[in-house]
């Protein structure tokens, strides 16, 4: 039981520094991001941090899965609940309005635009996560296509490549403009339906 607890409690950890990471990175890029300072925000020492995570690479790939894996299981839940498609695709597609679901968004941008060339296993990461995810929308999609509710002329994978390409640019619009400028998740939304029934 003793051991059970104290994995519990390395995991509660891991994630807190996990987070703290993912809101420092989305907030001041990779450039600024050191274990320094996440380790004084969350009280830890570096050494200290270091027995979680032996490198910033190794932080950085699991912040990386951390977030593939939310979005992914999240998208997978909505689409294969008993929703019909096109309200299981205007819940996937809705971008969060919280600023700290808005870091969860922008993070593989700037994972991507920062490591792509240069960490070969992060680039894997994101690559796959954004298969998955464009995947799921593909299914969902399909799905409308097949029972009447969307009308594409474009197939499925195109399609679902171009929201999340429109997604990823909006969040990152949305995270350079102060809150009076952004553009709302209902807008996203309505923007992709009438594109849907348009073609």
């Amino acid at each position: 039981m003793a051991r059970k607890k104290v994995v519990e409690k390395v995991e509660e950890v891991k994630n807190r520094i996990i987070r703290t990471s993912i809101e420092m990175i989305a907030l001041y890029g990779l450039s600024k991001f050191n274990l320094s300072d996440v380790a004084m925000h969350i009280g830890l020492t570096k050494a200290a941090l270091y027995w979680y995570f032996p490198s910033k690479d190794a932080l950085i790939i699991s912040i990386t899965k951390k977030v593939s894996c939310a979005y992914i299981e999240h998208a997978q839940k909505i689409s294969t609940s008993s929703l019909n498609a096109g309200e299981k695709l205007r819940q996937i597609i809705s971008i969060p309005d919280n600023d700290s679901d808005s870091l969860m968004c922008i993070l593989p941008l700037k994972l991507f635009l920062d490591y792509f060339s240069d960490n070969n296993e992060i680039r894997k990461q994101i690559q796959e996560g954004y298969e998955n995810y464009n995947t799921i929308l593909s299914g969902v999609l399909l799905e409308g296509i097949e029972a009447g509710l969307f009308q594409i002329n474009w197939s499925p994978d195109e399609f679902a490549k171009y929201i999340t390409g429109t997604i990823d640019g909006i969040v990152l619009q949305n995270l350079i403009f102060p809150k009076n400028h952004r553009l709302s998740t209902q807008l996203v939304v309505s923007i992709i339906e009438t594109l849907i029934n348009k073609y």
